[in-house]
């Protein structure tokens, strides 16, 4: 996980104005904001990537081409930003998506992949345990994903419930989870991030 801001005073304030109040003209700020947290998420997929094919290149180099597949060229695994679509009960109340404004402000081209399937309850009240149970099933693909790399994107990561479930769905379409950024997270879980599976993203635990 990588994270822009610490959601809290100025900053959680800021946040709450952009997505319940229409002050749409944060998003600049807010991208300013987000996009070395973005960056540093793509250039750890990428060293990711680079790692696991130099592995795959010895494997080949050592085993011959008749007992280990040569490996393809990074190209045939495109790397593509996919942000967790906001509710359509939300996007009646806003007229808006959070994250596609900061994405398009930031100069951030986003695969529209992910829509949501079920309506859940309001996450603020929840515990981590009732966050993951009420996002179940939420969110489904639009297409296949085979082949394909993703970083998932969200505004704020308080338990990871949201994130994780975005997740499930990718990897149900085929696509691989290699990492995620938000523009701010809930300081009481940095040491330990209680993502409902358990698992990290981009062959990581917890968040940075």
């Amino acid at each position: 996980m990588h994270y822009a801001l610490r959601y809290e005073g100025r900053v959680r304030r800021v946040l709450l104005a952009f997505k319940n109040h229409h002050r749409t003209d944060l998003s600049r700020p807010l991208a300013r904001a987000f996009v070395p947290a973005l960056l540093r998420a793509v250039e750890a997929a990428e060293q990711t990537e680079t790692s696991t094919r130099s592995e795959a290149a010895k494997r080949f180099e050592a085993a011959g081409p008749s007992e280990v597949a040569a490996p393809t060229d990074a190209s045939a695994r495109p790397l593509q930003i996919v942000a967790v679509p906001s509710s359509r009960r939300a996007f009646r109340t806003r007229g808006y998506h959070p994250m596609a404004l900061v994405l398009r402000a930031a100069g951030v081209r986003h695969a529209r992949v992910l829509r949501v399937a079920q309506e859940t309850r309001s996450q603020k009240l929840l515990s981590a345990e009732q966050r993951a149970s009420n996002v179940l099933g939420a969110f489904i693909t639009t297409r296949s994903l085979a082949g394909i790399r993703v970083i998932i994107v969200d505004d704020v990561l308080t338990t990871g419930a949201t994130i994780d479930e975005a997740a499930r769905a990718i990897f149900a379409a085929g696509g691989t989870v290699v990492g995620a950024a938000t523009i701010g997270f809930t300081p009481r879980t940095l040491t330990v991030r209680d993502i409902a599976s358990g698992e990290g993203y981009g062959m990581e635990k917890g968040a940075k």
